[in-house]
């Protein structure tokens, strides 16, 4: 089996894409134009995962000083529980070992529809090193 992560090139929007579109619900994304013009702009970087020279998967994260934020980590449903999302991501705590990595996911609370879903979530980054800081996130909605 062929693993390659590599960094994100037009030729593969279409694919990345329907990874994005698959992995989050609409209220968690951002316009992919935008996440591109980031990338772009120098403001992000996107780095995909190729098995077998076909994309299964991207990491999606931004820079500042010596911190990086991960914004979207994402594996295509058919690849999931295959190790190949922990990969991706050993791969970017590896490389960027020199920084502190962030990363927020949803409030894991048994009140909310996709509870499972968040649930998954926190178990899949707890395994991977991560660990909970208590501090919550509040986004406020303008009218």
């Amino acid at each position: 089996m062929n693993k390659n992560i590599r960094e994100f090139k037009i030729k593969d929007w279409k694919k990345v894409v329907k990874i994005y579109k698959q992995s989050f619900p609409k209220y968690e994304r951002f316009s992919f134009l935008l996440l591109y013009f980031n990338i772009l702009m120098k403001n992000s970087n996107m780095f995909v995962l190729e098995i077998n020279h076909e994309i299964c998967g991207f990491i999606h994260f931004m820079h500042y000083k010596n911190m990086t934020f991960i914004l979207y980590l994402a594996i295509d449903h058919d690849y999931r529980n295959n190790g190949y999302g922990s990969f991706l991501l050993k791969w970017c705590l590896n490389v960027y070992k020199n920084h502190t990595i962030f990363l927020n996911i949803d409030e894991v609370n048994i009140k909310f529809d996709d509870y499972i879903l968040r649930k998954q979530r926190l178990e899949f980054y707890l395994h991977n090193g991560f660990y909970l800081t208590e501090y919550l996130s509040v986004e406020r909605q303008q009218i």
